[in-house]
C-alpha cells in the first residue's frame, strides 16, 4: 500500500472513532440527565446501533454498486458537522434520538467504507500488518475522547459535543487524499478457490459472523454498564471517559503486535484468545469498586475488541475475492453492530432487575462464541489459516 494512501486512510479513520468513543460514554450521560432510566438508555443505545448498522450495510452496498467510496465519505463528514453541534439543543430523550440517530448512521457508513478502502488497498499477503496500523485510530481516537472529556468534562458535560463535532472536520479533509482503487469483478489471484472449496468457505463465514455476533452482545453489555456503574458510584464523565482514554493508550502499541502475530501464525486461532480477555474484563468489571479496577477492565475489553478491526477484517479480507470484498466487510461489521442493538436492548433491563451480576451472566457469550468456531480452527486447510 502506498505510504500517501496509508496516512491518508489512517488520518480518515481517526475522526469517526473519535466521534463514535465521545458519544458512547458521554451519551448515556447525557440521557441520564434528561430523565431516562437505565432501561430507556439501553433501548436508546439500540437505536442508535441499528442506525449504525444500517449504514454499514447502506455503504457496504453503495461502495459495491457504485464505486464510489471516496466520495461518499467525504460527503458523509461534511453533512455530520452540523448535525452533531445540534446535541446541545435537545432537552428531552426523544429529541436527543431525532439527533444523534442520523450521526451514528453516518458513523456505520464511514466505518463501512474506510474498511473497505483498506481491504482494496492491500495487495500483500501482511493483512493483519496493514489492519493493524490504520486500527491505532481506534485506540487514538479513544485516547482523545478520553482527554477531550476529561478536559472538557470540567465545565459541564453540553460543552464536550461542540467540540466533537469539530472532529468530523479531519474526515472530508484527509479523503480529499485517498485513491480508490478500480476493482475488476473477478477473483484475485490472492483467492483462487476451486469449485468444492466455496460451501466450505461458505461456512467459515457464516460461523465467523455467528461468533462475532455473540462476542458483540457482551461487549456492548460491558460498554453501557460500566459507566452505569460507575456513575451509580458517583464517579463523574472526567473519570468515566479517562478509563476510556486509558485502555485506548495501552493498546495503542499492542495493535500492531496483534496484526503481526496474526499474519505469521493464524486469524482462526488468535480470535478465541481474544474472546477469552473479553470473558476476564466481565468478571473484573463485576466486582470493580475502585477506579483502578473499571481501567483494567476497560483495558482488557480494549484489547479483546481489537479482534474485529485487526483479526477479523484481515481474515476475511483473505476470504474474500476482492470484488465483494466491500459487501463482506459490511456485513462482518454489521454483525456487530446488530449484537451491540440486541446487547444495549436487554442491558437496561438486566442491570435494573440483576445488577452486577449481569456481567457474569453475560460472560458466557464470549465462551459460546469460542465453541462456535471450534469447527473453523479445527480446519486444516492452508488457504485458511
Amino acid at each position: 500500500m502506498p505510504k500517501k494512501q496509508l496516512l491518508a486512510l489512517f488520518v480518515c479513520s481517526l475522526s469517526p472513532w473519535t466521534v463514535a468513543y465521545a458519544l458512547f460514554y458521554s451519551l448515556p450521560i447525557l440521557a441520564t440527565k434528561l430523565g431516562a432510566s437505565s432501561t430507556q438508555t439501553g433501548a436508546y443505545l439500540a437505536s442508535c446501533f441499528a442506525s449504525l448498522a444500517g449504514g454499514s450495510l447502506t455503504a457496504g452496498w453503495l461502495g459495491d454498486r457504485f464505486r464510489c467510496r471516496k466520495s461518499l465519505l467525504i460527503f458523509v463528514g461534511m453533512v455530520s458537522i452540523p448535525i452533531t453541534l445540534l446535541i446541545n439543543q435537545t432537552a428531552d430523550l426523544i429529541q436527543l434520538m431525532l439527533v444523534t440517530v442520523p450521526i451514528w448512521f453516518s458513523l456505520g457508513t464511514s466505518f463501512a467504507l474506510l474498511e473497505a478502502l483498506v481491504g482494496l488497498s492491500i495487495t500483500s499477503s501482511e493483512r493483519g500488518h496493514f489492519f493493524s496500523i490504520i486500527s491505532i485510530s481506534v485506540s487514538l481516537g479513544a485516547i482523545l475522547a478520553g482527554i477531550t472529556g476529561t478536559i472538557v468534562g470540567h465545565f459541564g458535560v453540553l460543552l464536550l459535543f461542540p467540540v466533537i463535532g469539530l472532529f468530523w472536520v479531519i474526515q472530508p479533509l484527509a479523503g480529499l487524499f485517498l485513491t480508490e482503487a478500480i476493482v475488476a469483478d473477478v477473483p484475485t489471484p490472492s483467492s483462487p478457490l476451486p469449485m468444492k472449496n466455496h460451501a466450505t468457505l461458505s461456512h467459515v463465514f457464516h460461523l465467523i459472523l455467528v461468533a462475532n455476533f455473540l462476542y458483540w452482545i457482551a461487549s456492548s453489555v460491558a460498554g453501557i454498564g460500566r459507566p452505569l456503574v460507575m456513575h451509580s458510584l458517583n464517579f463523574g464523565i472526567a473519570p468515566i471517559l479517562s478509563a476510556s482514554a486509558f485502555g485506548g493508550l495501552v493498546t495503542l502499541p499492542l495493535r500492531l503486535v496483534f496484526g503481526r502475530v496474526a499474519d505469521r501464525i493464524s486469524h482462526k486461532l488468535a480470535i478465541p484468545a481474544f474472546y477469552s480477555l473479553a470473558i476476564l474484563s466481565l468478571l473484573i468489571l463485576t466486582f470493580s469498586l475502585s477506579a483502578w479496577q473499571f481501567w483494567l477492565a476497560t483495558t482488557l475489553a480494549f484489547i479483546a475488541d481489537t479482534n474485529r478491526s485487526v483479526i477479523g477484517s484481515a481474515w476475511i479480507s483473505k476470504l474474500t475475492p476482492r470484488a465483494a470484498l466491500g459487501k463482506r466487510l459490511a456485513w462482518y461489521s454489521a454483525t456487530s453492530w446488530v449484537g451491540q442493538i440486541i446487547g444495549f436492548a436487554c442491558a437496561g433491563y438486566a442491570f435494573q432487575g440483576l445488577g452486577t451480576i449481569t456481567f457474569v451472566i453475560t460472560a458466557l457469550l464470549p465462551l459460546i462464541a469460542i465453541i462456535v468456531l471450534l469447527p473453523v480452527i479445527r480446519l486444516e486447510q492452508p488457504l485458511l489459516n
